[in-house]
C-alpha cells in the first residue's frame, strides 16, 4: 500500500484509536461520578484505571483527566470523540484544564479551543490559544469573550510560561531576535 491509500488508512487507525481512547475516559469519568471503583475496593479511581489497565500512573491520570474535560467541555468533547484531536493536543489541553488558576475558565472559550485543536497544527495550535485567547479577551466581533479578570488569570499562565522559556533560552540582544520572540497572531 502506497502513498493517499496509505495515508487515508492511517488517518482512520489513528481516529480510531482516540474514539476508543475517549470511551475509555468516558467510562472512567462515569465510575468517578459512580464512585463504581470502590465497589472492587480501590482507593481512588487511578489505582482502579493502574489495575485494569496494567498501566503507568501517568497514563491513569491522563486517562481521568481527559474524562473529566470531557465533561466540563462539550465541544472539545465532541471533537475528542470524533477522532479528530490529536494525543499531543488532547494532553495540552488536559494540561490547561488541570490548572488550578484558570482551568475552570476554559468552559468559556470550548468551542474556539475544539476549532484550534481540530484545524491547527500542534506548534500553530499553542501559538493560537495563547496568542489569540490570552492576549485578547474580546472575540473578533469585538464582544467581550469573558471578564477581564478570567481573562488576566489565563493569560498569567502564559506569561509565566513565555517568561520561564526566555529565562531558559536568554533575553533577546537584537531588534531581531527580539522580533522573533514576539507573538504573531
Amino acid at each position: 500500500m502506497r502513498g493517499a491509500a496509505r495515508d487515508d488508512v492511517l488517518a482512520a487507525v489513528l481516529r480510531s484509536s482516540m474514539r476508543a481512547f475517549a470511551e475509555a475516559a468516558d467510562l472512567v469519568h462515569a465510575a468517578v461520578v459512580a464512585r463504581s471503583y470502590r465497589d472492587d475496593l480501590y482507593r481512588d479511581v487511578r489505582a482502579w484505571v493502574r489495575a485494569v489497565w496494567n498501566c503507568s500512573k501517568d497514563d491513569a491520570s491522563l486517562l481521568v483527566a481527559t474524562g473529566k474535560l470531557m465533561a466540563e467541555l462539550p465541544v472539545v468533547a465532541d471533537a475528542v470523540r470524533d477522532g479528530l484531536v490529536s494525543f499531543a493536543h488532547l494532553r495540552e489541553l488536559v494540561r490547561l484544564h488541570r490548572n488550578p488558576r484558570a482551568g475552570h475558565l476554559l468552559a468559556q472559550v470550548d468551542d474556539v479551543l475544539a476549532e484550534y485543536a481540530v484545524t491547527l497544527r500542534f506548534p500553530d495550535f499553542v501559538t493560537m490559544w495563547t496568542t489569540r485567547l490570552l492576549l485578547s479577551p474580546y472575540s473578533a466581533g469585538g464582544a467581550p469573550v469573558m471578564s477581564s479578570m478570567d481573562w488576566m488569570a489565563l493569560s498569567g499562565i502564559w506569561v509565566e510560561k513565555f517568561l520561564l522559556c526566555w529565562s531558559l533560552m536568554g533575553w533577546p540582544s537584537t531588534e531581531n531576535e527580539f522580533s522573533a520572540w514576539s507573538p504573531r497572531p
